[in-house]
């Protein structure tokens, strides 16, 4: 056993413990706003006072325990791989995976993982034209976030000799970013984007931003997500969800995971009633950038990654996971607002991001 000298508590713990083990007196050393505690009585601060505390508390997490030898946190290398109970997660068949390639970290993810087909977007003809050839049997797709980006992703298409090589034209209008009103009355502009897709002879997956059918819309035009919804969704063969906020609050213990699927589920419907053969594919991050010290953090776990997909996997068809695109190494010479960090820890976290995303899929898809 370490011969513990003293242990230090927290004020309200002194009073827990003195009405615990009967004391009329415990002897007490103020030491800023911690105190060392003769937990038994005896006059002195040694490993009995531990001993009866541990009885009590259990181990705290800044001292030594007596009965089990202390270890070293693991590294991630050494950290074990996740190994659920078998059918703990539901197939790869039942809610694909997929990602938006970016650059050549997220477009090495997607070849990696090219053994089971889901869906894949790119915001760039040129990355459609290296990657979409070598991921055949994928559902592929150039997005945009108005109607003259989406129109001249398949004009560039055809120069760059790929437009046969991609599925569906991605129509994601936001409000916030870039399409201003052009998101807020999709009831017109999906009608010409439905138009623009067959034309193209490609189906259409429409993604627009939650916040603008659940304010935006609402609060400049009067109409409810619920009103307007399943009128939109009878255009569109795929529809995206962000989940955006959702999945913070829920990580962070604002919403229950209940309130969660009651929330997704009652998405889920309104665009089925419009259109019950639409697909559903749901975009959910992994890694975050810390706002307070504009740092880049650790990813979560694969399992973290496989837990919310089992929440969500009666209701939607995929997947799409994206790293926090903050974290992402920049381009050269990139585009005004274009989220990236020349941070080399930034960077590294944003490629192991990937990397849980790919351990994640090999767990449910097999190596």
């Amino acid at each position: 056993m370490r011969n513990v000298k003293k242990i230090i508590l927290p004020f309200l713990l002194t009073a827990f413990l003195a009405l615990a083990l009967g004391k009329q007196e415990v002897i007490v050393k103020a030491v800023s706003s911690w105190q060392e505690v003769d937990v038994n009585n005896d006059g002195k601060i040694d490993s009995g006072d531990v001993s009866l505390a541990f009885q009590f508390l259990g181990c705290p997490a800044f001292g030594d325990c007596p009965s089990q030898p202390s270890s070293p946190i693991p590294t991630p290398e050494q950290s074990p791989q996740p190994t659920p109970s078998p059918g703990q997660w539901a197939p790869c068949g039942e809610c694909h995976f997929g990602t938006q390639i970016i650059g050549d970290d997220s477009g090495q993810f997607i070849l990696d993982i090219a053994s089971w087909p889901g869906f894949v977007f790119t915001g760039s003809v040129s990355t459609g034209a290296e990657y979409y050839p070598q991921l055949p049997g994928w559902t592929r797709g150039l997005g945009g976030g108005t109607l003259d980006h989406i129109r001249n992703k398949h004009n560039s298409a055809i120069a760059f000799n790929i437009g046969d090589q991609y599925e569906c034209l991605v129509y994601g209008p936001e409000f916030g970013h870039g399409a201003g009103e052009e998101a807020l009355h999709p009831e017109v502009n999906v009608v010409e984007a439905r138009a623009i897709a067959n034309e193209a002879g490609k189906c259409l997956m429409y993604a627009p931003a939650v916040a603008d059918y659940e304010q935006h819309i609402p609060d400049q035009r009067g109409i409810s997500a619920e009103e307007l919804i399943p009128t939109v969704a009878q255009q569109v063969d795929m529809w995206g969800i962000q989940l955006g906020s959702r999945q913070e609050d829920v990580d962070e213990g604002r919403m229950s995971v209940d309130d969660f699927k009651n929330w997704l589920s009652q998405w889920v419907n309104w665009i089925k009633t419009g259109n019950s053969g639409v697909k559903i594919i749901v975009q959910m991050g992994i890694g975050e950038r810390d706002p307070i010290n504009n740092v880049c953090l650790p990813p979560q776990s694969a399992e973290y990654i496989l837990e919310w997909r089992q929440r969500m996997v009666d209701l939607i068809d995929g997947i799409i996971i994206m790293p926090a695109q903050p974290c992402q190494p920049c381009p050269p010479n990139p585009s005004p607002g274009f989220p990236c960090s020349n941070d080399p820890m930034d960077n590294q976290y944003y490629r192991e991001s990937l990397q849980v995303a790919k351990q994640a899929v090999t767990m449910v898809c097999g190596q």
